[in-house]
């Protein structure tokens, strides 16, 4: 019988490997075709195919097939012109931690959507929506490890804290941006696998100190990128490196840690599009904010 039970399980696994194997690959067909598509209706609606596209594209290198298919079809409502919501974290199994921050946020979220945000600034609201909806997947997984049998994350705490923290605080900066704050956007490239600041990197980071400066209430926004040569994991924590580079420049500075918020996304969210395995010195930067 333990044999047998061996057996049957060991059948299971391999017919749940396959599985998971074809639905990866029906959604790489659908995110390929997506990507192809030029999108109709609204620039709003053109900026949400992209932004969800690219949720797409993260989930499925983590092999996360539930959560790439939901963003790929809604990027392909968004592609076809449909109206597409953020989700209503109301309806997700969410930590109680969480719940009262993530409600208020979806509140102003929906306020500003419907509040003309669409068409002030239709950039910002598809990356304010679609980041919200990152966040609001990253907080559901949270709990979701913390269920009967699952392996609780060393040290309790969040199970992915870095992801959670990335997705808020792209929501929130976007938010600011669809609320209208004023902006002072700076941008600094980095030499191929490098993360320190080179002469000319030390003078826009002049230029940001002196933008802090002129604004003493404004947070300073830091956002690390890389381009797709080398593996994805390498590049997320080259992106962080060179996001905290810029963060620890500015405070060297004079410029309060306190105002500063330092985020690393990879390879995601590309300058300029280029295939996997690609060196390009536009993708490899920090693009920073003062609002």
């Amino acid at each position: 019988m333990r044999k047998l039970a061996l057996a049957v399980f060991a059948a299971g696994m391999v017919a749940a490997s396959g599985a998971s194997a074809t639905i990866g690959h029906y959604i790489s067909d659908s995110l390929r075709a997506l990507t192809a598509a030029s999108g109709t209706g609204s620039a709003f609606n053109r900026a949400l195919k992209q932004e969800y596209q690219q949720l797409c594209d993260e989930a499925l290198k983590e092999s996360d097939h539930l959560h790439a298919g939901r963003y790929c079809r809604k990027g392909w409502g968004a592609a076809r012109g449909a109206a597409v919501l953020p989700e209503n974290p109301r309806t997700w199994l969410i930590p109680r931690r969480a719940r009262a921050e993530l409600g208020d946020n979806y509140g102003k979220l929906m306020a500003a959507l419907n509040g003309n945000g669409r068409t002030r600034n239709p950039s910002a609201a598809a990356r304010a929506q679609a980041m919200f909806d990152c966040w609001v997947e990253e907080e559901h997984e949270d709990i979701w490890w913390r269920a009967p049998g699952m392996e609780m994350p060393p040290g309790g705490g969040y199970y992915q804290p870095a992801d959670v923290r990335r997705c808020k605080e792209g929501f929130l900066a976007a938010m600011q941006e669809l609320l209208g704050a004023p902006r002072q956007a700076f941008i600094i490239f980095f030499a191929f696998d490098r993360a320190n600041l080179d002469a000319p990197a030390m003078r826009v980071i002049g230029d940001i100190v002196a933008a802090a400066r002129s604004a003493p209430s404004a947070v300073v926004s830091i956002f690390g990128f890389t381009d797709t040569a080398g593996s994805p994991t390498y590049n997320l924590g080259l992106s962080k490196r060179r996001a905290n580079a810029v963060s620890g420049a500015l405070g060297a500075r004079g410029v309060a840690r306190s105002r500063i918020r330092a985020s690393g996304f990879g390879e995601t969210r590309l300058r300029v599009p280029t295939p996997d395995g690609t060196p390009n010195a536009q993708n490899r930067r920090a693009e920073v904010t003062v609002r």
